[in-house]
């Protein structure tokens, strides 16, 4: 089995994505026959959407490195997809799962939860089908949220090289 970490701010990272020349992860797999896990689907919950800027996280946890202006770029740029799914972070959550089932059907999708509702929530969620105009809807919004949080990450990395705010490859 191969594991990744992936999810839909991954995007560029997944089938039809890779570099030029490279297979991407799961086309290899595949050919290999060997099973995938994509784990840390839900971006640490950032695609969830359930932290704000009072969100306060304990020393040593990873998600003590978003940063506020973070928060406020996924807050932002989730309002489409709760506008059309659902306001409840339980919404978000189950949109990109199903992202990440749908663009690597292949693999296992390990979601983190924190109790056995969260767990029944994201099974219950995937019930619901989603169409193609749906799914192009929130591949789109997911694109531009990445494009943002990328430019932001640079912006602060200019401004402060010696800061280290958690970055979206620590987030996927």
């Amino acid at each position: 089995m191969i594991s990744t970490s992936i999810n839909p701010l991954d995007r560029p990272l997944l089938p039809g994505n890779a570099w030029e020349g490279e297979e991407d992860i799961f086309s290899f797999a595949h050919r290999h026959g060997v099973a995938t896990m994509a784990y840390k689907p839900l971006g640490q919950g950032l695609l969830t959407g359930k932290y704000g800027s009072a969100s306060v996280f304990l020393s040593g946890d990873v998600r003590s490195s978003i940063t506020t202006p973070t928060l406020d770029i996924a807050r932002k740029h989730l309002r489409p997809l709760r506008e059309r799914f659902g306001t409840d972070p339980q919404d978000l959550a189950r949109i990109a799962l199903g992202c990440c089932l749908r663009l690597c059907p292949n693999s296992i999708v390990l979601a983190g939860i924190s109790d056995p509702q969260q767990a029944s929530a994201n099974f219950q969620g995937l019930n619901t089908e989603l169409s193609d105009a749906d799914y192009d809807f929130i591949g789109a919004v997911y694109a531009v949220l990445r494009e943002e949080l990328h430019r932001a990450q640079e912006l602060a990395a200019s401004r402060s090289p010696s800061l280290h705010p958690l970055s979206l490859d620590q987030m996927t």
